[in-house]
């Protein structure tokens, strides 16, 4: 194969990611909504865990699991909604997501009982932005992380309660 060939391979099954695990306006993202439900177990598991002095929990996935979070979750730019299909490939690239994937929120927390708890968000080893602020460099608040994303679980959840209807 040419690498023109071979690009326009890579692009059609890019395409492809997007529409089925992404955000497109062209289709209904029921793959990347029903991710809600990871997020909320997640975020309630991670409260329990505060409270009894868990360290560490994991969780996998495939890719095709990754990617529909990722999208929800709107990390780095996999939560764009594209609606110009040439323009895919600069938010959505399916490579950036290999099938050996990890998305990992490593907190932390000061040694005093009322110091806030701050999270970084990595993936593949490399730092994620989220969409909202920081409080200082790759660092946010795990408050801000959760009122942000509790507020975009229960608007979804309350979508998907009457989705087909």
């Amino acid at each position: 194969f040419t690498p023109e060939e071979l690009y326009n391979y890579w692009e059609a099954r890019n395409v492809n990611d997007y529409f089925r695990f992404g955000r497109s306006p062209y289709t209904d993202n029921i793959y990347c909504l029903v991710s809600c439900s990871i997020m909320r177990h997640f975020i309630e598991k991670a409260e329990e865990d505060f409270a009894d002095g868990t360290d560490l929990r994991l969780r996998f996935s495939h890719d095709s699991g990754l990617m529909p979070f990722l999208s929800f979750a709107r990390v780095n730019s996999f939560g764009a909604v594209v609606s110009d299909l040439d323009e895919v490939a600069s938010y959505w690239r399916c490579f950036d997501i290999p099938m050996a994937c990890n998305f990992q929120l490593v907190f932390f927390k000061g040694k005093k009982k009322d110091s806030p708890i701050l999270l970084k968000a990595l993936v593949n080893g490399r730092e994620a932005i989220l969409p909202f602020e920081a409080v200082t460099g790759p660092f946010y608040s795990w408050d801000d992380f959760k009122a942000y994303y509790m507020k975009l679980v229960e608007e979804t959840e309350e979508y998907l309660s009457g989705y087909g209807k």
